[in-house]
């Protein structure tokens, strides 16, 4: 992993920015404005990490991993994967991920849960990252459903 200060002096901003056009579903509800002050704490605390892909030493790609206590069994550890990212030109991740998990699964987590998109845009097309996590291992487990009460007012 990689600290958040030497992301955001390496692009992280503008790769987040990146993600967020190819991926967020509804700007309507939400505009990219990360609280980089919150992710420096979580670092700090030993909550979350950003595991970092890189092609001739550029950003090209990250893992935002949250670690945290299962709220029905304190003793154990869950990790989430919240936010993973790679540059269409660069692949699709997969050894970035495997570096995540093998972490995660050093730090001690029972499980770890990624949370995707259905599906991401890329260029005209629309893909479903659901198969990389198939062949990794993951699979189903709920679904999350959606309501908006207001949406976003432009500035």
């Amino acid at each position: 992993w990689e600290s958040v200060d030497q992301l955001l002096k390496d692009g992280l901003r503008e790769l987040g920015r990146r993600s967020w056009q190819e991926s967020w579903q509804d700007e309507k509800l939400l505009e990219y404005d990360p609280d980089w002050a919150r992710y420096k704490r979580m670092e700090r605390d030993n909550a979350m990490r950003i595991f970092a892909a890189r092609k001739d030493k550029k950003l090209v790609g990250y893992a935002v991993v949250i670690i945290t206590p299962e709220l029905h069994d304190r003793k154990v550890m869950h990790a989430i994967i919240q936010d993973c990212y790679m540059t269409p030109e660069c692949g699709h991740g997969l050894r970035l991920l495997k570096e995540a998990q093998r972490w995660i699964e050093k730090f001690g987590a029972r499980e770890v849960t990624i949370a995707g998109r259905i599906q991401v845009k890329r260029g005209k097309k629309k893909i479903s990252p659901g198969k990389l996590y198939q062949y990794l291992g993951y699979r189903a487990k709920e679904v999350l459903w959606t309501k908006v009460f207001n949406e976003r007012v432009s500035a």
